[in-house]
């Protein structure tokens, strides 16, 4: 995760230099990385300018999606405000054992987990995974303790870079960055594999 804090965002430049809407912050890869920008001075008591349903109506300089700027600094005196819970929430990958047989029939099993920006467990939220290799159970709906399972079943060696992200049904405005973690099924018998 890339961090601005305490500064001010002002006079900008578009994010390729050409002409056209300027931005104070941009993030070019929203869906796998989140800006946390608190504390910022945006030129503007109001804050950034954020488009679409989840804008706040601040008329400072413009973010754009994938970008977490609350609290803001309304004044270029104001002091930092200690940093609350946000919606920038996390999604953890966490493999239960590291060997299973690369048989293509007893799967990987990995834990998902997805809490708030105050570390609290968010239940009810669909977790989707996908896999470089091997066959994919999605991990369906997290529990209670924010926990969900996807399996990984593999009958051939190599990497296999499985990817989770949260479906956002309940609120499109929340950021949740993508959790990723590798599989390895080694080569040759008795075929078994290594999870990192």
């Amino acid at each position: 995760m890339v961090s601005i804090q305490s500064s001010q965002i002002v006079e900008n430049g578009t994010p390729d230099g050409t002409p056209g809407v300027s931005y104070g912050v941009y993030n070019g890869n929203p869906q796998d990385t989140i800006v946390s920008a608190p504390n910022n001075w945006w030129g503007d008591p109001s804050g950034p300018t954020f488009g679409g349903q989840c804008g706040t109506g601040g008329t400072g300089s413009r973010v754009s999606g994938g970008v977490d700027f609350a609290p803001i600094l309304t004044s270029t005196a104001a002091d930092p405000s200690p940093l609350s819970p946000t919606t920038l929430y996390a999604l953890t990958l966490e493999p239960e054992r590291w060997y299973v047989p690369a048989d293509g029939v007893l799967p990987a099993v990995i834990v998902a987990t997805l809490r708030d920006g105050a570390g609290r467990p968010v239940p009810g939220r669909v977790v989707r995974a996908t896999s470089s290799r091997g066959i994919i159970l999605d991990g369906g709906i997290t529990d209670a303790t924010g926990k969900t399972t996807i399996e990984l079943t593999s009958n051939q060696a190599g990497d296999a870079n499985v990817v989770a992200r949260v479906e956002q049904p309940n609120n499109p405005c929340d950021m949740i960055r993508r959790a990723s973690t590798t599989i390895t099924p080694p080569q040759g018998p008795p075929g078994r594999s290594a999870a990192s």
